[in-house]
């Protein structure tokens, strides 16, 4: 069983790629339910959790609570297959139980890249993995040894890959540097080592290494040195305190949520 030094994120920051067919990649992160098969009521399902549903392993993207005149009430949920990618929406009973998945994610380091194949270590138990490159589309060029991500697992198998919300890179080529040029200046394409191209500032020259911003692709700064040698900018200490005030805006949204059901 993997271990995960954070287990519940709602994060809206980082790019997360499920691994199915050709899935474009959306930005979330999953809820661990800590038990198989357990059940749990429509009122009791956020955004984030991953339920099974007509044979499907589901993500909820959103819940809304709907209650019509003195009838029943009832829950609208709008999900996403985590294997097709295809959205769904689903009205529930408001006492109806349903199944919640386990899903654990863990933070895994890129030990080893080469061609098609990326061996990555969990950090905590050191349980080693190994997945296709092209699993880490459409930001694959970006790919590096010592980089760190959140892949979420479901029955042993790896079902989404969180990225670094910051990748460096290195230019290969982009036009001279003006001279007096600074950060505020207008920007030029560059042309970077990995085939991608981005905005820089015009003080930026060819060789020079830069953070790019995940899932954007945006230059955001010059890169450091510890930078290049652990191929992000952002560290997970920063990831997890932007998480935090995100499960706080969410706590906040339920609270006034709850409130306005009440007043109804």
């Amino acid at each position: 069983m993997l271990i995960s030094s954070r287990l519940a994120h709602r994060s809206s920051s980082p790019s997360l790629v499920h691994l199915g067919r050709s899935i474009q990649p959306r930005v979330y992160s999953p809820l661990l339910i800590p038990k198989r098969d357990v059940k749990v009521p429509s009122v009791d399902l956020k955004k984030g959790m991953f339920v099974v549903n007509k044979g499907k392993l589901l993500e909820v993207q959103k819940t809304a609570h709907h209650r019509m005149g003195r009838g029943h009430a009832f829950m609208n949920v709008d999900m996403v297959d985590t294997v097709t990618g295809a959205k769904s929406s689903e009205r529930f009973r408001a006492e109806e139980k349903i199944e919640c998945a386990e899903v654990v994610s863990g933070k895994y380091t890129v030990k080893e890249y080469k061609g098609k194949n990326c061996i990555l270590q969990e950090q905590n138990t050191f349980e080693s993995i190994t997945l296709d490159t092209n699993r880490f589309d459409p930001y694959t060029p970006y790919l590096r040894e010592g980089q760190t991500f959140v892949i979420s697992m479901h029955d042993g198998n790896p079902i989404s890959i969180q990225w670094p919300r910051k990748v460096i890179a290195q230019v290969k080529s982009t036009r001279p540097a003006k001279k007096g040029a600074s950060v505020t200046t207008s920007t030029k394409p560059a042309e970077l080592t990995n085939g991608r191209t981005v905005k820089v500032p015009f003080h930026v020259e060819e060789g020079t290494w830069i953070s790019v911003s995940i899932p954007e692709e945006e230059y955001t700064a010059l890169a450091s040195e510890s930078d290049i040698k652990n191929g992000t900018q952002s560290s997970n200490e920063e990831n997890e305190d932007d998480e935090e005030d995100d499960d706080e805006d969410d706590d906040d949204e339920e609270e006034d949520e709850e409130e306005d059901r009440k007043k109804k």
